[in-house]
């Protein structure tokens, strides 16, 4: 063999070794150089850096399809579900990258003549692309209470340690170059039906979407919304104060629901609050088999050792008034209504929502001396249920 040719086959040898290592070594040092630029550069601006001021790097980046996370998880649920708990549980996993009710920049409600946008901002949340919503992390600045961004608990820490102003976690170039560096997407909504979630499945081909839908026994839910902190807003609106019109939506969602999993068994799953709340760590395991994910990381096993026995740290969002916490006792909180609530209120509920309850395998009480055995029932597909 000739040495052009020995030369030839070393240096193939050389690229299939090599290549890949020093691709992704050459990407690692581009994303610190965009974070480095951003950081120095845009961060400390001001105003709210718009999509036109980031670097034109970042710009085309955020148009590509390079390093596009490859999980979409959309965790769709009700006020005073047990949707914040699940949402910090999907989001201990280190790959996470979490959106807390970014529907909230609508409203409380999502209008009718919104919905088309709504499922259109959810999407660019997911891919990472703000360049059509510049006036997002301004809204979520000024109006910081909702929280929007300070749940994304990983992403708040990292914003924070650059920036003891906060201003750079308002970022939208910041923000994407975060969003992208995560392979998991995780959005969190209470303003979402699940007919709107099957429009979505079915728009966005682009997305590998995962839809997580969360129900809860309406009367934990409806004692949960008597907490003054929550009544305050939640009496405004009918579907959320009114037991028979809140369950009267829960069972649409449910029709809506039997249908999608049907259509995609892999990617769209009901899950009972209680269930996750009564074993934590098996219904976990069956969440993360459901996302592909493998095996349930350390760091999440670890999240629910300290977020299931009702062990408060000072380091866990401190800042959540106790209605908004997320550290408790998962049993006691799944079953507080039990010993909350009069009979008369329980039995109100059970009249409103006897078709939901029905569907959900819940049992009806005649009393309050109570457990978790006279009250939650086996889990049965509610698609057969009338």
């Amino acid at each position: 063999m000739s040495d052009t040719g020995k030369n030839e086959r070393w240096l193939q040898s050389y690229r299939s070794k090599f290549g890949h290592r020093l691709l992704a070594v050459l990407l690692g040092f581009c994303t610190l150089f965009v974070l480095s630029y951003v950081t120095t550069n845009v961060g400390r601006h001001p105003r709210f850096a718009h999509p036109v001021t980031c670097p034109a790097t970042l710009r085309t980046w955020m148009s590509s399809t390079t390093r596009l996370p490859k999980l979409h998880v959309l965790l769709l649920s009700y006020p005073r579900s047990g949707s914040s708990f699940l949402g910090d549980l999907l989001q201990s996993y280190s790959g996470a990258f979490y959106h807390f009710e970014p529907l909230h920049y609508f409203g409380n409600i999502v209008a009718h003549n919104q919905l088309d946008t709504a499922r259109k901002l959810l999407h660019d949340l997911f891919t990472c692309d703000y360049r059509d919503w510049g006036s997002f992390p301004e809204w979520a600045w000024f109006n910081s209470d909702f929280l929007t961004f300070r749940r994304n608990k990983r992403y708040w820490q990292m914003c924070t340690h650059r920036d003891s102003t906060r201003m750079l976690c308002y970022n939208i170039c910041f923000l994407a170059v975060a969003c992208r560096n995560s392979p998991v997407q995780i959005i969190k909504t209470i303003r979402m039906t699940a007919s709107e979630a099957g429009k979505m499945m079915e728009e966005y081909k682009d997305l590998n979407l995962k839809v997580i839908h969360l129900v809860r026994d309406p009367r934990g839910t409806m004692n949960s919304r008597q907490h003054k902190d929550i009544a305050a807003w939640c009496g405004k609106y009918k579907a959320c104060s009114s037991s028979q019109t809140f369950c009267s939506l829960v069972n649409e969602d449910l029709k809506h629901a039997c249908q999608l999993q049907k259509r995609y068994p892999n990617r769209y799953t009901v899950l009972r609050y209680e269930d996750l709340a009564l074993d934590p760590p098996q219904v976990t395991e069956k969440l993360f088999k459901f996302l592909d994910i493998g095996p349930v990381p350390t760091e999440v096993i670890q999240f629910l050792e300290t977020h299931t026995q009702g062990t408060v740290h000072g380091s866990t969002h401190s800042f959540l008034q106790p209605p908004y916490r997320t550290v408790r006792n998962s049993t006691q909180a799944a079953l507080e209504w039990c010993k909350k609530m009069k009979l008369k209120d329980i039995q109100k509920v059970q009249r409103s929502c006897h078709v939901v309850l029905n569907k959900l395998g819940y049992k009806f009480v005649n009393n309050t001396d109570i457990g978790a055995e006279d009250v939650i029932g086996e889990a049965s597909d509610f698609c057969m249920s009338p």
